[in-house]
């Protein structure tokens, strides 16, 4: 179980370092570059724009983002669990209570990105709804 933790501590590391990394080196974006980045973000998203005429953010817009932010961590999480479902597999050594214990996170995290799926679509269809 040691293992478990050190590696999942070291791919958080890792991800949240190059995070930090690309943060740190992305260039300045124009004001006509970030509208166009909006529109191509509402086009891929179902239309929606994520700023208005004026520039100012939109309640569409805004929970699309948020939606769009928090379906990239839990599917990143979701990938997390299941390398670590496949340590605990490896390393089980043919205990049954550690195999079920490791098929047991890969199904939910399985389970999770479904319902993470099916949420992003549902809320996206009655914001879609609403500001028609």
């Amino acid at each position: 179980m040691k293992h478990l933790k050190r590696i999942a501590l070291t791919l958080l590391l890792v991800f949240g370092l190059s995070m930090s990394f690309a943060a740190i080196h992305t260039p300045a974006v124009s004001a006509d570059a970030k509208s166009e980045i909006c529109g191509g973000i509402g086009a891929a998203s179902g239309g929606t724009t994520c700023t208005d005429a004026k520039g100012a953010p939109t309640i569409p817009g805004l929970v699309n983002t948020i939606i769009n932010i928090l379906s990239w961590i839990v599917g990143v999480l979701a990938v997390i669990m299941v390398i670590i479902a496949g340590f605990k597999y490896v390393t089980s050594n043919g205990d049954s209570g550690q195999v079920s214990s490791a098929k047991t996170t890969l199904i939910y995290a399985i389970v999770g990105v479904v319902i993470v799926a099916l949420s992003q679509t549902i809320v996206k269809y009655v914001v879609q709804q609403v500001t028609k």
